[in-house]
């Protein structure tokens, strides 16, 4: 949540709005309509005029928050949310129709491909007037020039008109300007969604950086695990107005329970292409809200006992209207003892039951092991499964995966399950459960990184061959 300390930017009833004109002559005559009423004697109707000729659209209203100094926050939202349009005021690269931005120290920014480059000039010649619109002195631009080229490794097309450039070379130009600005706030919007991987993770090791010279971090993505990863505090925004205001797993799975649980009665929600987000298919799904869910709701996780019990607690959103719901989950051992502490390498099952409502085409169970912070560790569905499912008169479904237990870092950990009908390419969600099962794992060994392995290790004499 926000720091203790003076925050170094803060928002204050912050609203945006666009006029939509139904023709280009009715925005003629709102220009002027609008000259006209700072005329006495004609105001009141000139601006009665004036609003009869355009619809209002808010893309943002009535937020407020503060962000403290070191912070990092991700903001997260559905397309058309009014993240990108925050983005803007707080850089002031839009002006507010209602509320305040204030902010302290310098702001580096990256937005949305080609701001604050001119088309025309050379990736070298942008490079100065990008320094200049930050506010950095020319003598400082010419000795970090070297060092960005570096950093955007795009040789010799530095000398060349940016509008020749594709997007991930775009991309890895105004990054590297902004890596070297000094900026006290950086605010990124989905500058790490094009480029390669080698790239990414060199703009990743450079915020992690950043972050810990106590840099504040504002981060726009998509990506929920990269926010997960990068942020300390995540708002959500719906439809303009702040949703949700809090730690990055409690508000990513609360955005993510939203965009499956808006279903209409009987089906699931489609996503048609979203195969990525099937537990166990390599890629995390994308965390979310359920209806009504939000800072207040009062809504927690599902107890330790309760998972130890092999129970499912209530879900986020009720799946009284899905065709299919979890009944019963539980971790065992090869004795088929419920598992709650795990040390790694041990050979255990996760049992999952299911009951469907109505006949499903083809019923998919899926599950993933996140940490703490919500970052997806591993997983599986059973798309791959030997045989077709095969349910009872009740409908009921179950399915095992038996595997080696990793070796964790030591804390806690939990089990995602879902359950959907169709391929991995398309299909409908009936139930996803983001704590389905909660375990600890206390490996006593120094993992480097999120998994530990059993590695043989010793010294060779070079005296012998």
């Amino acid at each position: 949540m926000p720091g203790t300390a003076a925050p170094i930017l803060a928002v204050e009833g912050l609203g945006r709005a666009f006029d939509i004109f139904p023709s280009d002559g009715a925005r003629t005559r709102h220009l002027i309509w609008s000259a006209a009423t700072h005329l006495p004697g004609v105001a009141p109707t000139a601006r009665q005029r004036r609003a009869a000729l355009t619809t209002r659209t808010w893309a943002l209203r009535d937020v407020s928050f503060t962000v403290g100094r070191g912070e990092s926050v991700g903001v997260i939202g559905a397309n058309g949310s009014g993240k990108s349009t925050l983005l803007h005021l707080l850089c002031g690269t839009l002006a507010a129709s209602e509320g305040a931005v204030h902010t302290t120290g310098r702001i580096g920014a990256l937005l949305e491909l080609g701001t604050g480059f001119s088309p025309d000039l050379t990736g070298r010649e942008n490079i100065r007037l990008s320094g200049l619109l930050h506010g950095v002195d020319e003598a400082t631009i010419g000795a970090r020039t070297d060092a960005i080229a570096a950093f955007a490794d795009i040789g010799a097309y530095l000398e060349q008109p940016v509008r020749t450039y594709s997007s991930g070379m775009y991309v890895r130009l105004a990054f590297a300007v902004m890596a070297h600005l000094d900026a006290e706030v950086l605010i990124v919007d989905e500058a790490l969604a094009v480029g390669d991987i080698r790239f990414v993770q060199k703009c990743l090791a450079h915020l992690d950086r950043f972050r810990a010279r106590g840099g504040t971090l504002l981060f726009v993505s998509h990506d929920l695990p990269a926010v997960q990863r990068l942020c300390n505090r995540v708002i959500w925004l719906d439809r303009g107005r702040l949703c949700m205001d809090g730690p990055p797993r409690e508000v990513t799975e609360a955005y993510f329970d939203s965009m499956i649980g808006n279903r209409a009665p009987g089906t699931g929600h489609r996503e048609p292409g979203s195969g990525n987000r099937e537990p166990g298919s390599g890629h995390p799904p994308p965390p979310t809200a359920s209806a009504g869910r939000g800072p207040d709701s009062g809504m927690g996780s599902p107890s330790l006992a309760d998972s130890r019990e092999g129970r499912l607690a209530e879900p986020a959103a009720s799946p009284a209207a899905a065709g299919a719901r979890l009944v019963e989950v539980r971790l065992v051992d090869a004795s088929d003892r419920p598992v709650t502490t795990i040390v790694g390498g041990e050979q255990v099952t996760l049992h999952v039951e299911a009951a469907s409502r109505r006949p499903l085409a083809q019923p998919v169970i899926g599950f993933y092991v996140k940490d703490r912070l919500g970052q997806q560790l591993f997983g599986d569905n059973t798309l791959a499964a030997a045989g077709g499912p095969a349910a009872d008169d009740d409908g009921r479904l179950v399915a095992r995966f038996s595997f080696v237990m990793p070796r964790l870092f030591p804390g806690e950990y939990l089990v995602a399950v879902a359950i959907a009908d169709g391929t991995q390419a398309d299909h409908v969600h009936h139930e996803w459960r983001h704590e389905a099962w909660q375990f600890v794992s206390a490996w006593p060994g120094g993992a480097t990184g999120l998994v530990g392995i059993d590695v043989e290790v010793r010294w060779l004499d070079p005296a012998r061959p």
